[in-house]
């Protein structure tokens, strides 16, 4: 996340939006999306939040224009490798309670950016385990008032892993064979 807005700025955005998600939901929801077809356009990120009745409203012109530029650089991003992705998550100075909630949020969104391509394939390699795991972590009950120096690392290992997880998932996606890919949208 890279264009200059903060978390903030985008949780502002999606909420005047009449979204029905948070903006961590929406980008885990767009990265799924990119990870099964690196096609996929803003367009049709945006045509999956209003079809599955996430979005309400719609994005006002500048709107649009910060949330293609998030999409573009997540795009961009994800295609480079070397994991330089990262999840849209509010900054550390969030309690970590509200982090983590998030964080099960954005992987609550990816299951559904993965859910939402039309597929027919099992999931390859290690897609499983980690597609496991992030249903885990969306589950993940977040009511602890801890602020510890061992929860702050404990959360930002589960951040890392899920970074890493992307680009897996990813990776494994690119080498499954075209008959298995999703329709074009």
């Amino acid at each position: 996340m890279t264009s200059g807005l903060s978390y903030d700025d985008y949780q502002l955005i999606i909420e005047n939006s009449g979204a029905e998600c948070s903006i961590a939901e929406a980008h885990g929801i767009m990265t799924g999306m990119l990870c099964v077809d690196q096609s996929v356009s803003f367009f049709c990120w945006q045509n999956e939040l209003n079809s599955s009745r996430i979005l309400t409203g719609e994005f006002d012109a500048q709107g649009v224009e910060h949330l293609a530029a998030l999409f573009d650089n997540t795009r961009d991003l994800m295609a480079a490798g070397g994991f330089g992705f990262s999840p849209c998550l509010p900054c550390d100075d969030v309690s970590i309670s509200d982090r983590v909630f998030v964080l099960s949020e954005w992987c609550e969104g990816f299951l559904h950016g993965l859910g939402s391509a039309d597929v027919e394939m099992s999931w390859p390699g290690e897609c499983k385990e980690i597609i496991n795991d992030f249903i885990a972590i969306s589950q993940v009950d977040s009511d602890s008032d801890s602020d510890s120096e061992d929860d702050e690392t404990s959360l930002m290992e589960l951040i890392e892993y899920v970074r890493v997880g992307v680009e897996l998932v990813r990776t494994e996606l690119l080498v499954v064979p075209s008959s298995a890919q999703s329709k074009p949208h």
